[in-house]
C-alpha cells in the first residue's frame, strides 16, 4: 500500500500512539511537534470560505483557526472585493514568511478581479480550490475537469465538495478531509522546503537509531546472563528475554511507521507532491461525476421525452405556454386578413386595397420585440432563456443555449424563430480588438491573451494588412516612459512583435509591469498598444458559413477566440411560437473574460433600448461589476422612466439555503436602492428545477404581460388599418348602389340618409370640440399632463440649487433638462395632431365613405422653451469669495449664503418666462389644429344610399369580427 504523503501532517499524534519501546528503559521516543503551519484561507464573496471551514471543523470553526491534528492554523480573512485589497491592512497576514495560501473559487471560474489576485499572490504558494455545491452534482452537468492554472504555486485547480447530500449537513465528508490535508501538505512542503520535512526526517532517523540501540543493548544483556554459571543468573536472563521478545513484538509497528516516514521524507519533492495532489484532485473529480451521474435528474431536465429533445413548444399549458395569449391574438388577427384576402371579389377590393392587406400581413408577421438579458458572467442568463422557452436542461447536450457552471456564452446570440433550429451568423466588418488594460495595480497590465494571439494569427496569415491597422497607445499613466511624442503606427507594431517574442506568446504571461516596477516580467517595449482597430476584419473560414449545426457552432465559437472576435450575432433558431414575434438576446457577461465581450453585453442594450432582464447570481449578488452595470442602467434613466421594462432576477435559488434567501433578497433591494428604485420587483428563481418554482412562474407571467402592454397599441394601429380598408369597400359598395337607384322612392330614402349622415356630422363635430375622451379638452389635458411633468423636472433642477456643490453641473442638467422638454412637447403635439386627425378620418369614412380631410400639418421649427437665457444665467454665476462673505455678513447684515439664493433666483427668472411661453405657444397649435378640423367638418357633406345588401353585410361582419378582436386585446393588456 503506497504511502500517505499526508502522513508528515500527523505523525506526532500517530507516534504516541506506539511509543512504548522499552519497559525497563523508562524513555519514550516522541518527536518534537514544530508551530502550527499558518494557512490563510481567501477567496470573492460567496465562494464558500466560511462552508469549507466549517464543514472541516464539523459546524463551529475555532478562534484560532487551529487544526491540532494536522499541526496547522487556518485562518479566514475577509472576502475579497478587489484584488487591490490584498496590498491593505486587513491581509497583511499574508505577506508573512512561510505562509500557505488556499484561494476558494466558485465553480463558475475565475473573473478579472480573480485573475489579479492570483497574480498578486504569484510570490506566495497558492492553492486554488474550486468549490463544488452538492446542488450542482446531478445528471445534467458537463462532466468535472481540472482547470490549468501554471502561473500560480499548485499549476490546476483542486475541486471540493465540503458538503454533500448523503453526508452530514455540518462535517465534511472523510475523502474531502484527506483530500484538504494533501493540499496543506503540499504548500507545507513547497513553504518550507529546509525546514519542516528535514526536522522530521533528521527527528524520525533519530528515534529510529535510539530504539533498535535500545533493543541490541537489551539483547546483550541477555548474552552475557546466559553466559553466567550462577543459577540465579539464568533465571535472570530468561526473564530478560522475554521481556526482548516482547518489546520486539511492540516495537515493530513503530519501527515499521518510522522506516515508511523515512522514506516518504527522503522522496518527497514539490515535484512529487505536486503529483500526488494531482492525482487526487483528478480523483474527486472523477468521483463527482460519477456521483452526478447517479443522482434524479432535475424536473428541468426530465421535459424531454425519448432520445434528443422532443418537446411541443406550441401546446398549451405546462412549461410551453409562455407567450400563448399574445401569439394566439396575433394568429387570429393573420387569420382574419387571410379570408379578406380569400373574399376579395365578394368585397369588390381594388388592387391597391389589395396591396394593403397583403403589406398589413407582412407587418403583422414580421414585427418583432427584442427582450436582452444582462448581467455578470455565469450568472444565469442562458439558463433564464432556456427555461422561459421550457428548453430542458442538459449541459452535454443543450436543446437550446449551451449552460454550464463556468461560464458558456462568448458571443451575442439571439434566439429567434426557426422550425428546423438553424444558426445564422452575423459577421462584424469591423472592430476593435484589446491587448492590454491597466489594472487598479499601479504599473501592472493585464494581458489578453486571446486578442493576442487571434491578431497574431490573422498578421502572420496576411489575413489582416498593416494598412487595416489602426493602434491605440497605452494611457499615460502607465509606467514613467516618455512619451513627449505620439508613437508610429510602425513603432506599435514593432513593440507588438517584441511583446510577442520576448514573453513567450502564444503561452505568454496574463500580467506585465512596467520598467519601475518591482516584479516581473516587465513590458519589453513602452509602445506596446493597448488596442488595435481592424477595418475591414478577415473573413472566416467556411466551416461555419454554411449549414453548421447549433452544438457544432457554440463549440466553434467557444474554442476559437478569434472566431468569436469576428462575429456579430449568432441568430440561434428555435420551435417556440412566442419567438415569432418576439426575441430574446443572450449577452456574454459584463465581465466576460474576453473586454469586446463585455463591450458588446451593454452596447446590445443601449443602441437598442430594448427590454432588459437583469440576472443577479443568488450566492454572490451585488458585487463590483453588479454594482457598475446597476449605475449603468441608472444613467439610462432606470428608475425614473420605463421601468416596467426592466426585470431583476436572482438566480441560483437552489444553492443558496432557506434561511439566507430573505437576506439576499433584501441585499439586492438594497443594491437598487442604491440607483434609485424604491420598490423593485424582484423574482428569486430556480431556473434548474424551473416546473415548481412559484417566483419562476411569476417571472413568465409579468414577461407575457409585458409583452401584450407593450404591443397593445400596435395591435390597434393594425386594427385601425384593416377597419380602413374594410369600410372604404363598404363605401365603394353603397356608392355602386347609389348610381344604380333610378326611381323617386330610392331618391326620397337617399335623401333621408343624407340628412341622418348631416346630423351625424353635427354630432361628430359637437364631440370634437367638448370631448374628454378624445377632443379638444383631451388634447388639451394630454398637452398640461407632458409639460407639468417635464417642465417639472427643470423645476425640481433649479428648486434642488440649495447648496453650492448644487451649481457644479447644472448647466449640464438644465441642458438635457429642457432638451428633453422640448422633445417630449413636440412629439406630444404631433401625436396629438395625428390622432385626431385619424380619429376624424375614421370617423368621417364610416359616415361618408370616401370624403378626406384636409389639414396641415403641426410645425414646430423652433423650442417651445428656449434654453438661450437660462444657461446663459448659469454660466455667469456670481460667487463672493469666503472673506467677502463673512465680512458683509458682520458688517453689511447680508446672509453669509445669500449667493445661492441670488444665482438661484438668477436662473429661475428666465425659466419662468421660458415656461410661460412656451405653454402659451403649445396651447396657441392645439386651438389652431382643433380649429381648422372643425373647420373641415363644416365642410363635409353626405352623400350615401342604403347598404348594398350583401357586400355592405359581408363588410359589416368583417368589422364587427375586427371589433371583436380588439376588445380581445383590450382586455389581455
Amino acid at each position: 500500500m503506497p504511502a500517505d504523503p499526508t502522513l508528515i501532517l500527523d505523525v506526532p499524534a500517530a507516534i504516541r500512539e506506539t511509543v512504548a519501546c522499552s519497559r525497563d528503559a523508562g524513555r519514550p521516543l516522541q518527536l518534537r511537534r514544530p508551530a502550527p503551519f499558518p494557512v490563510a484561507v481567501i477567496g470573492p464573496p460567496g465562494s464558500g470560505k466560511t462552508t469549507i471551514l466549517r464543514a472541516l471543523h464539523g459546524g463551529q470553526v475555532p478562534r484560532d483557526g487551529l487544526m491540532s491534528e494536522w499541526n496547522a492554523r487556518l485562518v479566514e480573512y475577509p472576502a475579497l472585493e478587489r484584488a487591490a485589497d490584498l496590498r491593505g491592512v486587513s491581509y497583511a497576514g499574508l505577506w508573512r514568511d512561510q505562509v500557505g495560501v488556499l484561494y476558494v473559487l466558485p465553480s463558475r471560474g475565475l473573473n478579472d478581479e480573480d485573475e489579479q489576485a492570483l497574480e498578486i499572490l504569484r510570490a506566495r504558494n497558492v492553492i486554488a480550490l474550486e468549490n463544488i455545491r452538492d446542488s450542482e452534482l446531478h445528471p445534467a452537468r458537463a462532466s468535472l475537469v481540472l482547470l490549468e492554472r501554471p502561473e500560480i504555486g499548485c499549476p490546476f485547480t483542486v475541486p471540493i465538495a465540503p458538503l454533500m447530500a448523503q453526508y452530514s449537513a455540518t462535517a465534511m465528508p472523510q475523502a474531502e478531509r484527506r483530500l484538504l490535508r494533501h493540499c496543506v501538505a503540499f504548500l507545507r512542503n513547497a513553504t518550507l522546503p529546509d525546514g519542516y520535512v528535514p526536522a522530521l526526517h533528521e527527528q524520525a532517523m533519530t528515534a529510529r537509531e535510539a530504539m533498535r540501540a535500545d533493543i541490541e543493548d537489551q539483547w546483550r544483556q541477555v548474552l552475557v546472563l546466559a553466559r553466567s554459571p550462577a543459577h540465579i543468573s539464568r533465571i535472570d536472563g530468561v526473564r530478560l528475554l522475554l521481556d526482548l521478545l516482547e518489546d520486539c513484538r511492540v516495537s515493530a509497528a513503530f519501527d515499521a511507521r518510522l522506516t515508511e516516514l523515512i522514506g516518504l521524507l527522503e522522496r518527497g519533492g514539490s515535484a512529487s507532491s505536486a503529483r500526488l495532489l494531482r492525482e487526487q484532485a483528478q480523483a474527486a473529480a472523477d468521483r463527482y461525476n460519477i456521483e452526478a451521474g447517479h443522482r434524479p435528474a432535475p424536473a428541468a431536465a426530465r421535459l424531454t421525452s425519448g432520445a434528443g429533445h422532443s418537446l411541443d413548444h406550441g401546446a398549451e399549458g405546462g412549461a410551453t405556454d409562455f407567450g400563448a395569449r399574445y401569439v394566439q391574438e396575433r394568429q387570429q388577427l393573420l387569420g382574419f386578413l387571410g379570408n379578406v384576402l380569400a373574399q376579395r371579389s365578394q368585397l369588390r377590393l381594388i388592387n391597391e386595397e389589395q396591396q394593403s392587406i397583403e403589406r398589413l400581413v407582412l407587418k403583422v408577421d414580421e414585427d418583432n420585440i427584442d427582450i436582452a438579458l444582462l448581467g455578470r458572467f455565469s450568472s444565469g442568463k442562458s439558463s433564464v432563456i432556456n427555461a422561459l422557452l421550457g428548453a430542458p436542461i442538459d449541459d452535454r447536450n443543450p436543446a437550446l443555449l449551451p449552460t454550464d457552471v463556468r461560464p458558456e456564452t462568448s458571443t451575442v446570440n439571439r434566439v429567434c424563430y426557426s422550425a428546423n433550429g438553424e444558426v445564422a451568423i452575423e459577421w462584424l466588418a469591423r472592430a476593435e480588438v484589446t491587448f492590454a488594460t491597466q489594472t487598479s495595480e499601479p504599473g501592472q497590465l493585464r494581458l489578453h491573451g486571446d486578442e493576442i494571439r487571434s491578431f497574431q494569427t490573422w498578421l502572420a496569415s496576411g489575413q489582416v494588412a498593416d494598412e487595416h491597422v489602426t493602434f491605440t497607445p497605452l494611457p499615460d499613466s502607465f509606467g514613467d516612459y516618455d512619451r513627449s511624442h505620439l508613437p508610429r503606427e510602425a513603432d506599435q507594431r514593432t513593440a507588438f512583435d517584441a511583446v510577442w517574442q520576448d514573453l513567450g506568446f502564444p503561452d505568454g504571461p496574463r500580467f506585465v509591469y512596467a520598467g519601475n516596477h518591482t516584479d516581473n516580467p516587465k513590458l519589453p517595449d513602452p509602445w506596446f498598444p493597448a488596442s488595435a482597430t481592424i477595418d475591414p476584419l478577415p473573413e472566416a473560414g467556411t466551416s461555419l458559413r454554411a449549414g453548421a449545426q447549433r452544438a457544432e457552432v457554440f463549440a466553434a465559437v467557444k474554442k476559437d477566440a478569434s472566431l468569436a472576435l469576428l462575429i456579430d450575432r449568432l441568430n440561434i433558431g428555435f420551435d417556440h411560437r412566442l419567438l415569432r414575434h418576439a426575441s430574446f438576446i443572450d449577452t456574454p457577461g459584463t465581465d466576460a473574460p474576453i473586454p469586446h465581450h463585455r463591450r458588446v453585453a451593454q452596447d446590445i442594450v443601449r443602441q437598442q433600448n430594448c427590454p432588459v432582464i437583469y440576472c443577479f447570481l443568488g450566492d454572490r449578488p451585488g458585487g463590483m461589476e453588479d454594482t457598475r452595470n446597476l449605475r449603468i442602467l441608472r444613467d439610462w434613466g432606470i428608475g425614473s422612466t420605463n421601468l416596467n421594462r426592466f426585470f431583476f432576477v436572482i438566480t441560483m435559488k437552489h444553492n443558496v439555503a432557506d434561511d439566507s434567501r430573505e437576506t439576499v433578497r433584501d441585499y439586492v433591494r438594497h443594491c437598487l436602492r442604491e440607483i434609485g428604485i424604491s420598490e423593485p420587483p424582484l423574482y428569486f428563481v430556480d431556473v434548474v428545477h424551473y416546473p415548481d418554482d412559484e417566483e419562476f412562474r411569476a417571472l413568465k407571467a409579468d414577461v407575457e404581460r409585458f409583452i401584450n402592454m407593450s404591443r397593445s397599441e400596435l395591435f390597434g394601429s393594425w386594427l385601425a388599418q384593416a377597419r380602413a380598408i374594410v369600410t372604404e369597400a363598404r363605401a365603394r359598395s353603397v356608392r355602386q348602389l347609389e348610381d344604380d337607384a333610378k326611381d323617386e322612392l330610392q331618391r326620397a330614402r337617399r335623401i333621408a340618409v343624407l340628412q341622418r349622415q348631416r346630423a351625424a356630422i353635427e354630432d361628430l363635430a359637437g364631440e370634437h370640440v367638448n370631448s374628454t375622451r378624445w377632443g379638444a379638452p383631451w388634447a388639451r389635458g394630454r398637452v398640461e399632463s407632458v409639460l407639468a411633468g417635464k417642465a417639472g423636472e427643470v423645476t425640481s433642477v433649479i428648486d434642488g440649487l440649495t447648496a453650492r456643490r448644487a451649481f457644479d453641473d447644472v448647466q449640464a442638467r438644465l441642458s438635457d433638462a429642457l432638451a428633453e422638454l422640448n422633445r417630449s412637447t413636440r412629439a406630444t403635439l404631433t401625436t396629438i395632431h395625428t390622432g385626431l386627425l385619424g380619429r376624424l378620418q375614421s370617423a368621417v369614412a364610416e359616415i361618408r365613405p370616401g370624403t378626406s380631410i384636409y389639414v396641415s400639418k403641426v410645425t414646430i421649427d423652433t423650442d417651445l422653451f428656449p434654453g438661450t437665457a437660462i444657461l446663459e444665467a448659469t454660466r455667469n454665476l456670481y460667487w463672493r469669495n469666503i472673506f467677502k462673505r463673512g465680512f458683509q455678513r458682520v458688517f453689511g447684515g447680508e446672509d453669509f449664503n445669500a449667493d445661492i439664493g441670488r444665482n438661484s433666483e438668477k436662473t429661475a427668472q428666465p425659466w419662468r418666462k421660458s415656461r410661460e411661453s412656451g405653454t402659451t405657444q403649445a396651447n396657441s397649435l392645439i386651438d389652431e389644429s382643433v380649429k381648422d378640423m372643425k373647420a373641415e367638418l363644416n365642410r363635409i357633406y353626405a352623400s350615401v344610399k342604403a347598404e348594398l345588401e350583401r357586400a355592405c353585410s359581408l363588410a359589416a361582419e368583417w368589422l364587427s369580427r375586427l371589433d371583436a378582436l380588439g376588445r380581445q386585446a383590450e382586455g389581455s393588456s
